[in-house]
Formats: structure tokens, C-alpha cells, sequence
């Protein structure tokens, strides 16, 4: 196939819009949607950029005469570089973009030798310090899906090897395994912080979706409808008293959840540690630093909890992994007596809205209780003083938050005091004592 130098604008931007060189030379490539080579064309950001209404559609050029004559001096210099490689034998898309890079803009190569990318989530990734299990487990699970994906293009997939077509491609089949939009979003994360990662350990240049991709090919995550207890559910959950002692352990922790509003990441550092006692009002506290963020936090203990640990002979629950957790809590759940029909919509892989049925005690994970700790008190509770227990972020650009300055302590003195208040004021809602 004979050489071919075409110019078009970067979809999906705004504003100064990218110029690309699409160059075609016969190069095929394997493509997981038509299962069979094809050829593929090189695509190479100029570096100049215009603006959409300064583009020729029909001469896919500007309509400035000086960036005209840009374009034209570099299809001139594609053509002579590809020339040259030509003649010393094959031509790779990568070795091409490495070769365009240094000519026409002076980067200079890096070398580096070539490393699966698998081999780099087992060997550096899973093998770190720094990262928490979960994490791990993360990592672990994308790694197999990079294998899964390897099957199909029938080659081990490389540092170098990664493009648009190769990253979509892979971001596509996990779109036909998985059911949910937030499980591609979570792929297309863990593939770019690997990508990332491997950019960082090697200091040389790797695919980046964050710049490559347009806005429609970014995976996106949603927030969904999800389960959550009211008081009355909870009520009837700590009537319940499960018939062994591994159910009680996960009844105990799931009340640390639904009264701290912690994550599950620290709900076993959660223990009335501390005690304030000041003006007739008297309450346990644990302080604590969170996993996620190292965030310094104090949190009241309400009474549910209280007297839940008092009757497991002031002890806090014992420690178990959060997959165990989820897979018993649901089982408790079930044997409580929460079999009735729960209606919810959630977004497919394929970005559509679906509505789904299926009794309560199957929708109740580990979040479950910190989303119903928030949720039964959100519209009684001033947001920053609820904010600063769960630390949770108020993504709010006004500069009127940067003002609250009250303390971790004095701002649990105020809910707590609030609390009370409101078992006084609004009981219809807050039916049992949390004070």
C-alpha cells in the first residue's frame, strides 16, 4: 500500500483543538471487533492546533496560510522519514512515532527493554509495600484480565504496544464480561494508574487515556441507587439475636457501621476509648486515623453501639475480611427477616439505565451501614459538622466552608447535643434512644 499523509481535527475537545496525521502504509494489526487483521494507520499529534471554526472540512487543512505551510513542511518530513525507514526494511507504528518524535520535535529516544505489562502488575505492582490488600486484590484481578485479553489479540501485550485501538479494544471486551458501568469505570482506572505506575518506574513516555482518549471514550463512572436502613430496619436488626457467635461478630460490626458512619477499613479500630463529660452532657468517643486518607477524626459512640459491645462483654467485634463479611451479612440479613422486594435502577456496562428487583438481604454489603448512618441523619444534621465524622468531602467550590473551624471534639459535643435534641423534636423519625 502506497504512503498516505491525511490531517483531522482530535474529536471530543473544545476550544484549541488538536491537529493529528493520520498516516497509512499498509501496517495491520490485529482487531478484536472484526477477529482479524487490519490495516491500521499511525496516528500523530502535530502539535498544532486550531480552533473548529478556522478548519477546511473539505481541504482537511486550516484556513491560516502559516499553519498551512506547518502542516505541509511536516507531511513533507513524514514522508522522507518513512522513506528512510522504509528502505532499511519493516515499519512498526511505535518505531515510526519514535522516529517522527525525534525528528520533527527533538525528542530524543529513551531506551528501555520491553516489559509485559502483566509481568509488571506481578512482579512490581503485587509485590510493593506501600499497598493496602484490597488494592492488591485489585491489581491481581485486572492482571487476569489482562490475560483473558492477551488470548484474544493472540500476543502478550507490551509497555509500547498500547494505543487507542489496543486500550479501547481491551476496555470493550471488559464492557461484555461485566454487568455495570462502574465496573468499566473501575478497569479503565486500574488500567491507567498501571500504565501510570510503569511511567513512573521507567521514566519514559507510555499511552496515556487522559490525553489520547477523547471525552466519549472515557469510561465513566455513576452514582447509583443503593440499599440503605432506616430506623425502623435497624430497630428490627438489633432486636434480632443470631443463633452462633460468627453472626454475632458480623451483626457487631455492621452496628459499628450503621452508628459511626466509618468505613469498613476501620471498623475494627473503632472502641470507646475516651470519654468527655462536661456542663451535664457525657459521651464515649473513639479517635482515630482513617485508612483512606489518614485523616485525624473523632466520633461519638451512640448507644446502640454502647450497649451492643457492653453485651459481647465489652469487647469490640473481632477482625474478618470484608468478602466474608459481605458473603455472612447477607445470610444475617436473610435469617433477620428482610425477604421483602427491593426495587432499584443501576446503569449497565453498555451505559443504559435498567431496573432490577431482588429482596433486601441480598442488596446489603459492607457499605450498606455507613450509607444508612448518613443517610438517616443528612437532612437533620448540618452537612460540615456530618462531614467532619465520616470524612466525607464537601466537593463545594464556595469559600464559605473554608470558615468552619470548630474542633473534631467540639464539633461531636454539637451532634451529640443536636442528637439529643432532635429524639425531643422530631421522634416520629428518630424512634430509639442514640444518646
Amino acid at each position: 500500500m502506497k504512503l498516505s499523509i491525511n490531517f483531522s481535527l482530535k474529536t471530543g475537545i473544545n476550544g484549541q483543538i488538536p491537529v493529528l496525521a493520520i498516516i497509512s502504509y499498509g501496517y495491520k494489526e490485529f482487531d478484536m471487533t472484526a477477529k482479524k487483521d487490519v490495516y491500521k494507520p499511525v496516528i500523530y499529534h502535530t502539535g498544532v492546533k486550531v480552533k473548529k471554526s478556522e478548519w477546511n472540512p473539505e481541504t482537511k487543512l486550516p484556513n491560516d496560510m502559516n499553519k498551512i505551510a506547518e502542516l505541509l513542511e511536516m507531511k513533507k518530513k513524514i514522508k522522507n522519514i518513512y522513506d528512510y525507514m522504509k528502505s532499511s526494511g519493516e515499519v512498526s507504528r511505535e518505531a515510526l512515532k519514535e522516529e517522527l518524535n525525534e525528528k520533527i520535535k527533538g525528542k530524543k529516544k529513551v531506551a528501555v527493554k520491553k516489559i509485559r505489562i502483566v509481568d509488571f502488575i506481578k512482579n512490581e505492582i503485587l509485590l510493593s509495600t506501600d499497598l493496602k490488600q484490597n488494592t492488591k486484590n485489585t491489581y491481581k484481578f485486572f492482571a487476569k484480565k489482562l490475560e483473558t485479553f492477551e488470548t484474544t489479540i493472540k500476543r502478550p501485550l507490551y509497555s509500547n504496544d498500547v494505543t487507542v485501538e489496543i486500550f479501547n479494544a481491551f476496555i470493550d471486551q471488559v464492557r461484555n464480561e461485566v454487568n455495570k458501568i462502574n465496573s468499566v469505570h473501575n478497569a479503565f482506572k486500574t488500567f491507567r494508574a498501571v500504565l501510570n505506575k510503569f511511567s513512573a518506574t521507567y521514566k519514559v513516555e507510555v499511552f496515556s487515556p487522559t490525553k489520547e482518549l477523547s471525552k466519549k471514550e472515557m469510561a465513566r463512572g455513576v452514582t447509583e441507587e443503593k440499599a440503605y436502613l432506616s430506623f425502623e430496619q435497624l430497630n428490627k436488626f438489633i432486636a434480632y439475636q443470631p443463633p452462633t457467635d460468627k453472626l454475632k461478630n458480623i451483626k457487631l460490626i455492621f452496628l459499628t457501621l450503621a452508628f459511626t458512619g466509618c468505613r469498613y477499613g476501620d471498623v475494627f479500630k473503632i472502641r470507646p476509648a475516651y470519654n468527655y463529660s462536661k456542663n451535664g452532657l457525657s459521651f464515649e468517643y473513639a479517635r482515630i486515623i482513617t485508612q483512606k486518607g489518614k485523616k485525624d477524626v473523632i466520633i461519638p459512640i451512640l448507644k446502640p453501639l454502647i450497649e451492643a459491645i457492653q453485651a459481647n462483654n465489652g469487647q469490640v467485634a473481632n477482625r474478618v475480611t470484608e468478602g466474608f463479611f459481605n458473603a455472612e451479612i447477607k445470610n444475617l440479613f436473610k435469617e433477620c427477616g428482610f425477604t421483602e422486594d427491593e426495587t432499584q435502577s443501576y446503569t449497565n456496562s453498555k451505559n443504559e439505565k435498567v431496573i432490577i428487583t431482588r429482596k433486601f438481604w441480598e442488596c446489603v454489603t459492607s457499605h450498606t451501614g455507613r450509607r444508612s448512618f448518613i443517610t438517616n441523619l443528612i437532612n437533620f444534621i448540618p452537612l460540615p459538622m456530618l462531614c467532619k465524622i465520616t470524612t466525607h468531602e464537601i466537593k463545594e467550590r464556595s469559600v464559605i466552608f473554608t470558615y468552619n473551624k470548630m474542633s473534631l471534639l467540639d464539633n461531636s459535643v454539637q451532634f451529640v447535643n443536636d442528637l439529643k435534641r432532635l429524639r425531643e423534636s422530631r421522634k416520629e423519625h428518630f424512634i430509639f434512644d442514640l444518646i
